[in-house]
């Protein structure tokens, strides 16, 4: 079970609400469709019921237990604590719609319904914000053991450069990485790890301009790639 949390909208209390709900009620009709299963769960309300009745229905349809996968899960809290703070602690406050929806993701995993849970973002500041409502998560970010888990090293990028660009000359190469190292220099996880990672569209050369013989490569530096 996959959602995803950027794009919502973040101009209103009503909007936020409104377009969070879409977005899980989007992620479940995918789900249903996927495994050709017709759950019978409620789809209006706050997002917190929704969920459980979702929850509900898949326990009784299946035996197996969900994966969830959050991919940006604070996208939209970032929004809101640099232009409404306010509206940032009514979400995750003790009645606000997010800390109740992550505590029956919570209650999904103490009842068996959810198996494990992995999410991806920014920053752990908006699952510190929910306190007990979702105190079962372990914050990976900054373990060496995953600082290489998300993106390419150097020695990776290399190889993808000389497998793309079959003709690259050892001058080339050098060009192309330190333009790279110039322009992006790398992300560092982990404050015990030294290697530098570059993002999936950095490391297959998006940003790569070449003529068709490799012979005049450069960055063009009006491009730019955010962290995924």
């Amino acid at each position: 079970m996959k959602f995803s949390f950027s794009g919502l909208k973040t101009d209103t209390a009503g909007d936020l609400i409104e377009s969070f709900r879409d977005s899980i009620n989007n992620s479940f009709q995918l789900f249903c469709i996927q495994y050709q299963v017709d759950l019978d769960y409620t789809k209006e309300g706050e997002p917190a019921a929704i969920l459980n009745s979702f929850l509900t229905e898949f326990r009784r349809h299946f035996d197996g237990k969900l994966y969830v996968i959050i991919d940006e899960y604070d996208h939209f809290a970032n929004e809101l604590l640099s232009f409404q703070t306010g509206l940032f602690s009514d979400i995750i406050t003790k009645t606000g719609f997010v800390r109740k929806w992550y505590e029956k993701i919570k209650d999904g995993t103490s009842n068996g319904t959810i198996g494990r849970f992995f999410a991806t973002g920014v920053s752990p500041i908006t699952l510190d914000s929910l306190t007990s409502g979702f105190n079962i998560a372990t914050d990976y970010t900054r373990f060496e053991t995953f600082n290489e888990m998300m993106g390419f090293t150097e020695e990776e990028v290399r190889f993808l450069i000389s497998e793309t660009l079959a003709d690259v000359s050892a001058d080339g190469m050098e060009q192309i990485v330190e333009e790279m190292r110039k322009c992006y220099d790398g992300y560092l996880f982990s404050p015990h790890s030294e290697e530098k990672l570059s993002t999936c569209a950095i490391g297959l050369c998006g940003c790569v301009i070449h003529d068709s013989e490799f012979n005049s490569m450069k960055v063009n530096p009006i491009i730019n790639f955010a962290i995924a």
